[in-house]
């Protein structure tokens, strides 16, 4: 193009050049002068045509000179418009003194300043989103139109229990679930949301809430998949079942006892003294397992849901002695020693129920699983934050395989002595629901044939506390 500019312009220089011959050659004729103009005044002649050429240099060197700084202007110009396109751009451009490159690099520069702003706000927009998506209680999953997985967060991982790949790949490679990429497929196929629930083989059959959307039109779009965990809702109901299943077969025990036992002696039996005293104790003694049994599922369920509580002082020696005072027939009959450690002046804020429910729960527990002639120790005593008791017996002990399962509603480690001493195995599971709504801990130490040890911490709160934060929590 170059060289094209160039001998245009020579051909130029050279028609110019001929007629301004052709006007010097006929000048003299004009001026009435006999000789031509080079002979007449070869001064003359030589200087226009040295003139010619020079001016006609001068103007070719200007106009290439300013092409070539015209060129690179352009080139600068274009470099920094890429740069800007890859946000590679330099805050600020100086462009020199010409006023339309001043106004073009002007523009420029605020271009530059805008697109890294809008790249910025860009940039917190999709953190917040990242953000916002790992920490949500579901997994997400987004699938790009070539079946690539564009996005998945920590829950999804945890949930298909494979290690999901930060790059594009396919889903396929992280979902080995038939039922969900069967959902998935359906959805890319109908272009319609689809839900289901699924169990993820991969991650030993838990069960999911899955929804398969669609985002876009007829035609394209993703396909964003969400996973509900039901593991613990299924857990849940399933703990429901088995309570209400436990809490049938513990009713209905007593109560054939006491309507075998009524229908004996409406029979005859009645009729002889011996017989009508051992029945009447039988069912005395039905009806009051099945009273404690119903009291202990009461008490299940009252702490199940948000209760009132009434926070007083509780002289801690003088609810032991009260318990122990209850069970000191048992006591004499297993011949136990109890041992009690700790001040008789000892005052502890807490709800009188509640803390009855713990003190008698443990010491039954101690007593029924104690051996014959056994030892049962109480300690407690307060420091600056809390309220320790400490009951330990030497019983049975407790297998370390069941040690994590004594909390669990209805479980016995020795059901045939539980039932025979009137145990409903629903109170260590109380004991545990009051700790833990206080704010406190139970501990258990057991070795079989040596004994067991439950140790109870509970925060030290005034009266006014506690039954503000109760408020409180009962308003939520």
């Amino acid at each position: 193009m170059r060289w094209r500019a160039l001998g245009i312009r020579l051909f130029c220089a050279v028609v110019l050049f001929i007629g301004l011959l052709a006007w010097m050659n006929n000048w003299p004729g004009m001026l009435g002068l006999r000789q031509p103009l080079a002979v007449a005044a070869p001064w003359i002649y030589w200087g226009m045509i040295g003139a010619f050429w020079v001016v006609f240099i001068l103007l070719s060197s200007l106009r290439d000179y300013r092409l070539r700084r015209y060129e690179q202007q352009v080139a600068e110009a274009a470099t920094y418009m890429n740069q800007i396109q890859h946000l590679k751009a330099p805050e600020l451009m100086l462009a020199d003194d010409d006023p339309e490159w001043q106004a073009f690099y002007q523009q420029a520069n605020q271009v530059n300043q805008l697109t890294h702003q809008l790249h910025a706000q860009a940039d917190q927009k999709q953190a917040d989103f990242d953000r916002l998506i790992n920490h949500l209680p579901v997994g997400v999953m987004v699938i790009n139109p070539d079946d690539n997985v564009q996005m998945a967060n920590e829950v999804m991982e945890t949930l298909l229990n494979v290690p999901i790949d930060p790059t594009p790949h396919s889903y396929l490679d992280d979902v080995k679930t038939f039922g969900l990429s069967h959902l998935i497929e359906h959805t890319e196929a109908n272009h319609r949301t689809h839900h289901a629930e699924v169990k993820l083989v991969q991650n030993n059959e838990r069960p999911v809430d899955a929804y398969a959307i669609w985002i876009g039109d007829e035609e394209s779009g993703q396909v964003v998949v969400v996973l509900y965990d039901l593991a613990l809702i299924r857990a849940a109901e399933q703990m429901q079942l088995d309570f209400v299943g436990n809490v049938s077969h513990e009713l209905k025990t007593p109560i054939t006892s006491i309507a075998g036992f009524a229908e004996t002696l409406l029979s005859g039996a009645k009729n002889d003294p011996q017989s009508l005293d051992k029945f009447l104790q039988i069912i005395l003694q039905e009806s009051n397992r099945l009273n404690d049994l119903v009291t202990d599922t009461i008490s299940v369920a009252r702490f199940a849901n948000p209760h009132p509580i009434h926070p007083q002082k509780i002289q801690v020696n003088s609810e032991i002695g009260r318990v122990l005072t209850m069970l000191r027939p048992r006591i004499i009959e297993r011949d136990l020693s109890v041992q009690i450690k700790g001040d008789t002046d000892t005052t502890f804020v807490f709800d009188p129920a509640e803390f009855d429910d713990i003190i008698k729960n443990l010491l039954t527990n101690a007593v029924i699983y104690n051996h014959h002639g056994g030892e049962i120790r109480v300690e407690y005593g307060l420091s600056d934050k809390n309220f320790r008791l400490v009951v330990a017996d030497t019983g049975i002990g407790i297998p370390e395989d069941d040690q994590q399962r004594v909390f669990e509603r209805f479980y016995r480690v020795d059901k045939m002595r539980s039932r025979r001493n009137g145990g409903t195995g629903l109170g260590l599971s109380i004991v545990q629901a009051i700790v833990q709504r206080a704010g406190g801990e139970i501990i258990l130490h057991s070795q079989v044939a040596v004994g067991t040890t439950f140790t109870v911490t509970l925060p030290r709160k005034p009266a006014k506390e506690i039954a503000n934060n109760q408020t409180t929590a009962d308003t939520k």
